[in-house]
């Protein structure tokens, strides 16, 4: 990498398999491409490029220099400005869920949680009261 500033990779080997296809070693089943990073502790971060035709993301992942976090993080910057990905939401109804295989209650889950992120409030709490 002497002569590379950053790296672009793929982030994952496929589209995302529907939730029941995980299984208990699903880590072992397939492959890692972002575990080079991880092991070397080389900067890297996955960036959304696209979905699949069932909603699910795709994404690429940049890798930079040892200790230069700030190339990655301005070019991941750049592309995210440059195109609309960034914008996107991937759809959250009751067909996306089924086409992607997921059940009812994974749906529930998310859609809880979600409220619970939109409601809670981010302001620091008093402590001295």
């Amino acid at each position: 990498m002497a002569d590379l500033d950053v790296v672009l990779t793929a982030a994952a080997p496929s589209e995302a398999p529907a939730f029941e296809a995980v299984g208990k070693f699903a880590i072992f089943e397939r492959p890692l491409l972002t575990m080079p990073f991880n092991v070397t502790g080389t900067p890297a971060m996955s960036v959304c490029c696209g979905y699949t035709a069932a909603g699910l993301p795709l994404a690429f992942q940049l890798a930079g220099k040892p200790f230069d976090e700030a190339a990655v993080l301005k070019l991941a910057h750049a592309y995210e400005k440059a195109t609309a990905w960034r914008s996107i939401r991937p759809r959250l109804d009751s067909e996306c869920w089924r086409s992607a295989g997921a059940r009812p209650a994974d749906r529930d889950l998310v859609e809880s949680s979600r409220s619970r992120a939109t409601t809670t409030s981010l302001r620091p709490r008093r402590t001295d009261a």
